[in-house]
């Protein structure tokens, strides 16, 4: 995941004096949208359930002498019944007719009903006819089993689902960030233009006016289409995307406010082809300012943009498909078609806008409001969900059933929404969830997953890299750093993401010692982890603290390889330098010296002696140097005393405290490989010396003992002990290398109530054959 520049240019904020006037204009533009939209639901209702409903399908209307003609649709229910275009209808059964109005009430009912219509032709007798009520429309949907009841739950549902996740979202944006001007610019065109322009609106404008749309319906449209166009423009610096942008939306609001005074002007208004073209056009333009935009931008605006214009398009998109159709003249299959198929996936369409500035917020912080929308995403998402669920449960139901009451099938189905709700639910909440904090409500995955890239890997440098990256991945943070202690300084080791100053570390440790800081960011600058995530990290930190111990032996064995090598080709030039520097010059001088003295030792046997002399002294420099050469390779008082007795007489000749006391097997070490009683004796004696200095202890003791083939050796005192928070020294690190060096292993730990323990163990069958 990327992280937001911690410089970003984008400024849209609003100052004090602008912040009531801004927050106003959001509320009369909501209220207005919510309270068409409310008042037109009624209406909207109406006419669905009137273009469903059962009726003998046929023109009414009224002449001078209020009687009430008949005029039939090709193929009609009446017309079958053998009615008459231009029959008089006289009655409805046995209801007298006495006004158009009555007699829509009376003929409709149910498709399929009979109902006797009492009707007169000309100057003939009147005459009595049944006719079965029948609907073009509604007789397609009768042959899925469903009615216009259904019809008219469906149709508001639709309108009611996408109405409330709109005005939801739109909500928590304001609650939040009406402090930022493009925040509020979002929340009023998700309201105006997926609320504002809905078919409940129309139907309002429809029943208050009939032909042309009135002014104020004009008003609206101009003022949500010229918002959909800009917010294309300004989106999301809040700056028109280029100069030409803005000339364009000049010019749009120059024809816009020109077409409310001259209607013919505005958009819908012109040409079929004109239309069209003019509204794709508008579109298009913004649909180059936002992929200019996006060219010109960081990658954290780039997320942002890449899915508000996804949601945006696909809203518009959405929009077109539910206006474009009503341009033509529709069938009834077709009107069905558009009503039960592209209408709803024009609301799923148009609902990809307020979902796309939602998951821009869950994702890449928009407008920093992803807290509170957690909830709403979960509750809004499940209210749509369950009432589709219903919905599909009445559909399925009546199709199964058709034998089934209304209130049954309803029963039924609200069942079995019920029995789905709390797994729905659960589930929900887990994807919005894991959008937003990873997977730190399911750890083991998170671990799984770790453990698994771990088995993968077959680099040890690369393990630390892939658990940082596995971290910012698994938990939605942008940065993740592995910090590792080396020489009593801190180095980076791995990271992942941009780094930041909002972090929480947690310590690495590995067997009681400390040996780095795991360094995770918030996911948000306001944000501060759960409980659910400490835990999580903080499992993934121990967990890691043995991988940096394993990265951090193989850097060392790497190391101490090197070391090695270089140490004995020091050793062997220095031992070469001593030889050739001081033993050579000194036997060759012992040997002049010896050949002056066989030359003079009967003429001058004085100076003969003398010459001997010399020579003696410089033997015995010669041995003390040999010794000093030898003593430099091993210790003597191992060869003098053996390994116990050394450490013991290394007790005897330290007074004061603390006091050494030395466990030993009864029967002594076994004959020990030099490597491991040089080496054992060098980590006892540092050791001691840590004992001494740091430990404050009264008593140290030391135990020997052998165990799997192993020498075990045990220093512990009763001292301060180790802090927490100790970061390996010089004397530690040089123990532990001296351990491992042979194939052994050092460990250190506390001593409870306090005091500190370090156990050494070093193998005594690799160094067969390697005794002095």
């Amino acid at each position: 995941m990327e992280q937001a520049p911690a410089a970003s240019n984008i400024n849209t904020h609003l100052k004090t004096r602008w912040l009531f006037p801004a927050r106003l204009l959001w509320l009369i533009g909501s209220l207005i949208a919510l309270g068409l939209f409310l008042a037109g639901l009624p209406l909207h209702a109406r006419e669905i359930h009137e273009l469903y409903r059962g009726d003998i399908q046929v023109w009414l209307t009224q002449n001078q002498n209020g009687e009430v003609l008949l005029s039939l649709h090709e193929g009609s229910a009446a017309a079958q019944a053998g009615i008459l275009e231009g029959d008089i209808l006289l009655a409805v059964d046995g209801v007298e007719i006495t006004s158009a109005e009555q007699a829509e009430e009376l003929l409709t009912g149910e498709i399929g009903a009979p109902v006797t219509v009492s009707v007169r032709t000309g100057n003939f007798p009147a005459r009595q006819v049944i006719v079965t009520r029948g609907s073009w429309a509604g007789g397609i949907l009768l042959e899925y089993g469903l009615s216009s009841q259904f019809a008219v739950i469906f149709t508001l549902a639709s309108e009611l689902l996408l109405a409330v996740l709109c005005a939801g979202i739109a909500v928590v944006i304001v609650r939040y960030r009406s402090d930022d001007w493009m925040a509020l610019f979002s929340a009023l065109l998700m309201t105006v233009l997926l609320t504002g322009l809905s078919l409940p609106v129309v139907a309002l404008a429809n029943s208050l006016f009939s032909g042309s749309y009135p002014y104020w319906m004009d008003a609206w449209i101009t003022f949500a289409f010229g918002l959909l166009i800009l917010f294309f423009y300004l989106f999301p610096a809040g700056r028109f995307a280029s100069n030409l942008t803005l000339g364009l939306a000049l010019a749009l609001g120059l024809w816009l406010t020109l077409g409310l005074f001259e209607r013919s002007l505005l958009i819908w208004y012109l040409p079929r082809w004109l239309y069209i073209s003019a509204g794709s056009f508008w579109v298009a333009t913004g649909a180059v300012a936002l992929i200019h935009r996006y060219r010109h931008s960081d990658s954290f605006q780039r997320q942002q943009i890449r899915w508000i214009v996804w949601g945006a398009s696909a809203s518009t998109a959405g929009l077109m498909l539910q206006v474009f159709p009503g341009i033509f003249n529709l069938n009834a299959s077709e009107r069905v078609f558009h009503d039960f198929v592209l209408y709803p996936l024009g609301q799923l369409l148009k609902a990809c806008l307020p979902l796309s500035i939602a998951f821009a917020i869950l994702r890449y912080r928009l407008w920093n409001i992803e807290l509170i929308l957690n909830r709403v995403l979960v509750y809004g998402s499940l209210s749509v969900l369950t009432m589709l669920g219903y919905l599909g449960a009445i559909f399925v139901l009546h199709v199964l059933f058709t034998g089934l009451s209304n209130p049954v099938i309803s029963f039924l189905a609200a069942g079995t929404v019920a029995i789905l709700f709390e797994p729905l639910r659960q589930r929900l909440q887990r994807l919005v969830n894991r959008s937003m904090y990873g997977d730190r409500d399911d750890p083991y995955a998170v671990l799984s997953r770790l453990v698994r890239t771990l088995e993968n890997t077959p680099s040890t440098n690369e393990m630390l890299p892939l658990i940082a990256e596995t971290i910012g991945h698994s938990l939605k943070v942008p940065h993740v750093a592995i910090w590792l202690d080396e020489d009593g300084e801190e180095k980076l080791a791995a990271s992942f993401g941009a780094d930041t100053m909002d972090t929480v570390s947690f310590p690495l440790a590995y067997q009681g010692e400390r040996i780095g800081r795991l360094e995770v960011a918030h996911r948000a600058p306001n944000e501060p982890f759960s409980e659910a995530d400490y835990r999580l990290i903080e499992n993934i930190a121990q967990q890691a603290g043995a991988v940096a111990q394993t990265v951090r032996l193989n850097a060392e064995l790497i190391r101490s390889r090197a070391q090695i090598v270089n140490e004995r080709e020091d050793e062997r030039l220095r031992i070469r330098r001593d030889l050739h520097d001081e033993l050579g010059p000194m036997l060759a001088a012992q040997g002049l010296k010896l050949s002056a003295a066989r030359q003079v030792i009967r003429t001058k046997p004085d100076k003969a002696e003398s010459l001997v002399d010399e020579v003696i002294q410089q033997s015995q420099q010669t041995v003390a140097d040999v010794r000093r050469l030898v003593h430099g390779l091993r210790p003597p008082v191992l060869d003098q005393l053996g390994l116990v007795d050394a450490i013991r007489d290394l007790a005897r000749n330290h007074s004061g405290k603390p006091t050494l006391e030395i466990i030993a097997p009864p029967g002594g070490l076994p004959q020990l490989p030099a490597a491991v009683e040089v080496n054992a004796y060098r980590i006892l004696l540092e050791a001691w010396n840590n004992t001494v200095r740091h430990a404050r202890a009264s008593r140290c003791f030391v135990k020997f003992w052998v165990e799997r083939n192993m020498l075990a050796i045990s220093i512990q005192d009763d001292g301060v002990g180790v802090p927490k928070e100790h970061r390996t020294g010089v004397g530690l690190r040089s123990m532990r290398a001296r351990a491992e060096e042979i194939g052994g292993a050092l460990s250190i730990e506390e001593v409870q109530p306090h005091g500190t323990r370090i156990t050494a163990r070093l193998p005594l069958s690799s160094f067969k054959g390697n005794n002095p």
